[in-house]
C-alpha cells in the first residue's frame, strides 16, 4: 500500500502555483499529480516519497492536507491495458472511489494509483490475481 497525500485548495487562480512553488523551494519531487475540483475548492492529490513531513511542511505554510492510502498497480502501458483491475475489482465489488495514472520511468509500465474504501480485500484480491502491486521503492527509486 501507497501513501498519498491529499492537499485542499481553494478554487482560484494561483492556488496551484503557490503550492508547487512552496514544494520546488522546498526540494520535493512530486512524483504524481492529480487535480480534482469542486465548486469552492480542488484536492491535488500527490505522491511524494515521505508524505508525512510533506504534509507536516505544508500545514506550516497554512495548507489542509491529509494522508490516505491508495492502491498501486502495475498495468500494460497499451489501450485497455487497465480494463483487467477495473473489470476484477467490478466484479468483486469493490468501488473505485477515484484513480490516476503515471508511466513509471524504469520499467516503461503504467501505474494506476487507485483508491477504495476497502484496501485490503483490493490488495489480496488484486495479488492474488496476479496484477502486480507497485511500491514506494519502484515509485520512487
Amino acid at each position: 500500500m501507497t501513501e498519498q497525500l491529499s492537499v485542499f485548495l481553494d478554487n482560484r487562480p494561483g492556488s496551484l502555483r503557490a503550492l508547487v512553488a512552496t514544494l520546488a523551494d522546498n526540494k520535493i519531487d512530486m512524483k504524481a499529480l492529480s487535480i480534482a475540483d469542486a465548486a469552492d475548492y480542488g484536492i491535488a492529490r500527490i505522491l511524494v516519497r515521505d508524505p508525512e513531513a510533506v504534509s507536516k511542511l505544508l500545514l506550516s505554510h497554512g495548507y489542509v492536507c491529509r494522508i490516505n492510502h491508495v492502491l498501486a498497480v502495475s498495468a500494460d502501458d497499451t489501450p485497455g491495458g487497465l480494463s483487467r483491475v477495473v473489470d476484477l475489482l467490478g466484479e468483486y465489488n469493490i468501488n473505485i472511489s477515484y484513480m490516476y495514472a503515471f508511466v513509471l520511468p524504469e520499467t516503461r509500465t503504467a501505474c494506476a494509483v487507485i483508491r477504495v474504501k476497502d484496501h485490503t480485500r483490493a490488495e489480496k484480491l488484486l495479488g492474488s490475481s496476479g496484477i502486480r502491486l507497485v511500491g514506494d521503492s519502484e515509485i520512487f527509486g
